[in-house]
C-alpha cells in the first residue's frame, strides 16, 4: 500500500506542480520517490525471493524460482521499455495513477492469497497449499446431476 500512496503522491505531484510553490513541489516529488524506493524494498523488491524458497517444494524449487526469476524481469523489462510511451499518450499524472491503481490492485492480491509463512516448517505451508488447492478443485467443478434427476 505504501508503493500505491507514493505512486498516488507523484501523480499528485505532476498535475499540480504547476501550481504549487517550488519548496513543496521539491518536498514532494523527492519524498514520494523516497518513499517508493523504501516500500519497494521491504515489500515488492525483497519478499518474492524470500518467499520462494518457502513455498516451492524442494523438488521443484529450481526450476519453479528460474520461471519466478524469468517473469520477474521480464515484467521489469515490458515496464521500463513501455512507461515513457505511456507518459507520452496519458501525461506524467495519468501514469503515475495507473500505478497506484495496479499497485493497490497488487496490494488486495497478496494481502488476499499470499499467506502468512512466519513460524511454519516447510510441511506446514505445503499443507496449506495443498488444502486450497483440493477445495478449488471441488468447487470450481460444477456436479452435474444423473440423466434421471434432470427430467
Amino acid at each position: 500500500a505504501g508503493m500505491a500512496v507514493s505512486a498516488l503522491l507523484l501523480s499528485l505531484y505532476f498535475h499540480f506542480k504547476e501550481d504549487i510553490s517550488s519548496e513543496l513541489a521539491s518536498v514532494l516529488s523527492v519524498g514520494s520517490l523516497l518513499m517508493y524506493m523504501i516500500m519497494f524494498s521491504l515489500g515488492f523488491g525483497a519478499v518474492p525471493w524470500i518467499l520462494m524458497p518457502e513455498i516451492f517444494p524442494a523438488h521443484a524449487r529450481g526450476l519453479a524460482s528460474s520461471i519466478a526469476t524469468l517473469t520477474s524481469w521480464s515484467c521489469s523489462f515490458i515496464v521500463t521499455s513501455t512507461f515513457q510511451s505511456l507518459m507520452d499518450a496519458i501525461t506524467p499524472a495519468g501514469a503515475f495513477l495507473c500505478c497506484a491503481v495496479e499497485l493497490m490492485l497488487a496490494f488486495l492480491f497478496v494481502w488476499k492469497f499470499v499467506p502468512e509463512t512466519k513460524g511454519l516448517a516447510l510441511e506446514e505451508i505445503q499443507a496449506h497449499f495443498k488444502k486450497r488447492s483440493k477445495s478449488r478443485k471441488s468447487s470450481s467443478i460444477p456436479r452435474s446431476r444423473p440423466q434421471s434427476e434432470a427430467l
